[in-house]
């Protein structure tokens, strides 16, 4: 998957659609994934790009804190993604709901604190 958000980040966006490229079995398939058609809320980018960068890194500390919201909705998305992709998961949906497990468990917290340590 290539994805472009809105607000020109190299990742799934909570602040409107999303175009996407995605390849499997060799064929290019491109789709647009909008917020709320994932069960998040769309939210307004606010800030140049370095600011935002910043504000990424905060919300992937918050987002596997397991705290309801925007930083937890942008992380469950994109590891959803991941895991999509990785084949661990059918689609996007079902990666965000591995992914919601691994946070709730704490056990994405804790592999967050041993990569930053």
């Amino acid at each position: 998957m290539v994805v472009h958000g809105v607000e020109g980040l190299d990742e799934i966006s909570l602040c409107g659609p999303t175009k996407v490229a995605e390849l499997r079995d060799g064929q290019v398939k491109e789709y647009v994934i909008e917020p709320r058609s994932t069960g998040t809320y769309e939210m307004s980018p606010r800030g140049s790009p370095r600011r935002q960068r910043g504000r990424k890194r905060r919300c992937s500390a918050l987002g596997v804190a397991g705290k309801k919201g925007a930083a937890r909705d942008v992380v469950l998305l994109n590891s959803g993604a991941a895991l999509y992709v990785s084949g661990s998961a059918a689609s996007i949906t079902e990666g965000m709901r591995l992914a919601a497990e691994s946070i709730d468990s704490g056990k994405a917290r804790q592999k967050l604190e041993g990569w930053c340590r």
